[in-house]
């Protein structure tokens, strides 16, 4: 459970999930907030700038692969009746975080007390679930069994997406590149770092559709954060050549560079089956 905890913190600190958010409510439980109904994809600077510049032939061709499954039915979760009661009772509307018609809030305890960790619905509806108490977790895929498979913590967060968001998204893990594009320099350059890390821990265990889709945000995300830190440096020395005259903006947004132009640490190639996803080219 040591080691689920601290998955847990580190997942409760992400920004930049399409298809949920988490947040961290102490060292033993994350709350998890899916929208009921999947968001459309928004368009973002990078698919606008990257047609022909060099970068874009590494990016994985997602022609013809499906984000969202075309099966009309509802994956039915039970609950676990002999399962245990969260440590904290449900609140209302959402546990302080999303809860209102159109999401679903799930809790994720990692007590050490039950040697496994449970899930249970906080706030919103589940197909199958509507007349039980909050306080009887859901039986899980991933919790089945935990003691011997021990599913991380993005895996059993890729399952509530699955069985609560309609349409079902191919990839759980998609990341909202529009999102990281509207913060600060800065804290888009440290974001996707956090991102590439989560999601080359889930790289090799997804099926092979979702692992496209996760090398493809992996290869978006790099050119990106190698994009922020090239900005970064400029500001700093902005800074420091004319910090009496000119002020930088800290609030700079990420912008790509132009058609032809490299990212200022170099172009980076991601490859399947490598042991790291950066390689200078």
């Amino acid at each position: 459970m040591e080691t689920f905890c601290k998955d847990m913190m580190k997942m409760g600190t992400l920004r930049g999930f399409l298809h949920f958010s988490c947040y961290l409510r102490g060292r033993e439980e994350l709350l998890v907030t899916i929208p009921r109904y999947a968001p459309p994809e928004q368009p973002h600077y990078f698919d606008q700038e990257v047609q022909g510049n060099s970068t874009a032939a590494a990016i994985p061709a997602l022609d013809g692969v499906e984000l969202y499954s075309s099966s009309p039915m509802q994956t039915r979760v039970s609950p676990d009746v002999k399962g245990m009661p969260p440590a904290s009772p449900a609140q209302s509307p959402g546990e302080g975080d999303g809860g209102n018609a159109n999401n679903n809030v799930f809790l994720i305890g990692g007590y050490t007390r039950y040697k496994s960790p449970f899930v249970w619905l906080r706030s919103g509806t589940l197909e199958g679930y509507s007349d039980v108490s909050k306080d009887v977790p859901l039986k899980l895929k991933t919790m089945t069994d935990w003691q011997q498979h021990k599913a991380a913590v993005w895996m059993v967060i890729s399952e509530l997406v699955t069985v609560s968001c309609r349409p079902r998204p191919r990839n759980p893990l998609a990341v909202n590149l529009a999102y990281l594009e509207e913060m600060p320099v800065v804290h888009s350059a440290l974001a996707t770092a956090a991102l590439m890390n989560c999601l080359l821990n889930a790289k090799g265990h997804t099926p092979p559709t979702q692992e496209l889709l996760v090398l493809a945000d992996l290869q978006r995300m790099a050119h990106m954060h190698f994009s922020c830190l090239g900005t970064a440096a400029d500001l700093l020395v902005e800074q420091h050549a004319d910090d009496a005259e000119h002020v930088p903006d800290d609030n700079k947004k990420w912008r790509p560079p132009k058609v032809g132009e490299e990212a200022r640490a170099g172009s980076f190639t991601l490859h399947r089956g490598e042991s790291s996803c950066l390689t200078r080219s």
